[in-house]
């Protein structure tokens, strides 16, 4: 490897194909067998957490030291041995691990999977999983070689991605850091760059389309309200997702003097987690069945094909963590969307718990795993009133003084009598807008306009 070539690793940072050390140490034993195996990577000696290099000599006693590591792994692991000239008169140490052809190694601590940057310890039924499905590529990883990444992936969610990652990252070439990060091999992309950077990522991975539906009831006999599908990229997909969720929930308000308050019935932060989870822990090898978000009149419903990852319970929700797309997840969780792995379904229970609502419930079947988040009781008080989801678009829709008829056209509905019913008389009864012609209410010069409560609650509808 070139200098060039070793900054432009530190750059990036650690996760599922990298590790910084500064020194070697027996007890790196377990993420040299974890590369390899899962989908290898390298072991940089030298360098601190931070990236800062601190160098590291490979002397003929510390490359003996090495060698035994990986020949005290069962079976021994493949290394290769590089002494890499830095800035400042220092080196560093590049242990490179291939993916293994002879799986599973375990070392002294037992069996380790590389998931993100850490080296996780297999338990039984993960370790028999493994042996199970072992040989078969992951879908995250597969390359597209009918496509052309640079054809397919659009600029500016190259340039969106970038942004999350460090100022010494983004100074670097789109095809080194995509590359790094398993989204590109060559000059075609993989699964996960299509459903992270494609411009419509549903044309080429239409399992990845999410369906939205809203039902006015509490099953899906009921009429539908709102049904939508996105498909554009992953991160997009969650926005719009959790913005669909958002728009057909009730929204409590707090009135204090002229002054409001807003609190989405059901934590924004526990939709977001469920979302995410779905997107990115969905079995991808399913074809035909597609992520669902079901807003009930009772309850949120966030289906994603597949059943929980081989070797893992249902019980072990929120203990421990097994990724099914670990290229999808590793590039996730170096992004604001997704903190350390493993711990969505521990920030769903205290976001609920919090908010006092029912814990989430958690259903496993075999071809489906189903989160179910309940809404509260829709319950009206004077000190907390309860904004339904027609009462909050018309707020945000409207502005200037506007009649029932430009009213409907901005809202793009026909039904006089249901405009007139589920978003004119709420908004009139708790006092967000009021008529400009109070003592003539049939008037057909009648228009509405925002209270001032209604214009302090409007700043704060999302």
């Amino acid at each position: 490897m070139t200098k060039a070539e070793v900054y432009q690793l530190i750059a990036v940072g650690e996760g599922l194909h990298l590790d910084l050390k500064r020194s070697m140490d027996s007890k790196h034993a377990k993420t040299m067998v974890s590369f390899a195996n899962t989908k290898g990577g390298k072991l940089v000696l030298g360098v601190e957490d931070d990236g800062t290099v601190n160098g590291h000599n490979l002397s003929n006693a510390n490359q003996a030291s090495i060698e035994q590591v990986a020949r005290n792994c069962d079976p021994p692991v493949f290394i290769e041995l590089e002494s890499v000239d830095m800035d400042d008169g220092l080196k560093v140490t590049v242990i490179s691990v291939p993916k293994s052809t002879n799986p599973p190694h375990r070392c002294t601590q037992g069996y380790f999977l590389r998931v993100g940057s850490e080296s996780i310890k297999m338990s039984t039924e993960q370790l028999t999983a493994y042996l199970n499905v072992h040989g078969k590529l992951g879908f995250d990883e597969r390359v597209r070689p009918e496509y052309q990444w640079k054809q397919v992936y659009s600029d500016a969610k190259i340039a969106l991605y970038k942004s999350f990652l460090s100022q010494e990252a983004q100074a670097l070439g789109d095809d080194i850091v995509l590359g790094n990060l398993g989204l590109v091999n060559n000059t075609h992309p993989t699964n996960a760059g299509l459903i992270f950077l494609s411009n419509e990522a549903v044309v080429q991975v239409p399992q990845f389309r999410v369906r939205c539906v809203a039902y006015n009831g509490a099953d899906t006999g009921s009429d539908i309200l709102d049904q939508k599908d996105f498909g554009e990229d992953l991160i997009q997909v969650i926005e719009d997702s959790v913005g669909f969720i958002k728009r057909h929930l009730n929204t409590a308000i707090k009135v204090v003097g002229l002054k409001s308050e807003t609190t989405l019935e059901i934590p924004e932060e526990a939709l977001r987690e469920v979302v995410v989870n779905a997107v990115v822990h969905r079995d991808y090898n399913i074809k035909g069945a597609n992520i669902k978000v079901e807003v009930f009149a009772n309850r949120v419903e966030i289906s994603s094909p597949g059943s929980l990852p081989s070797g893992m319970e249902e019980k072990e929700l929120g203990k421990r963590s097994l990724a099914r797309n670990a290229d999808i997840a590793n590039v996730l969780s170096r992004t604001p969307y997704m903190e350390k792995l493993g711990t969505g379904i521990t920030r769903i229970g205290s976001a609920m718990r919090k908010a006092n609502l029912a814990k989430a419930e958690y259903q496993v079947t075999t071809g489906f795993f189903t989160v179910v988040l309940k809404r509260p009781n829709q319950t009206s008080t004077p000190e907390a009133a309860e904004i339904t989801p027609q009462v909050k678009a018309l707020l945000k829709s409207m502005d200037d003084e506007m009649s029932r008829a430009e009213i409907m056209q901005l809202l793009e509905l026909s039904d006089s009598k249901y405009v007139r019913e589920s978003y004119i008389q709420p908004a009139l009864n708790q006092g967000f807008i009021a008529m400009t012609l109070p003592d003539t209410p049939q008037s057909k010069h009648q228009k509405f306009k925002l209270t001032d409560i209604g214009l302090s609650l409007k700043k704060n509808l999302k």
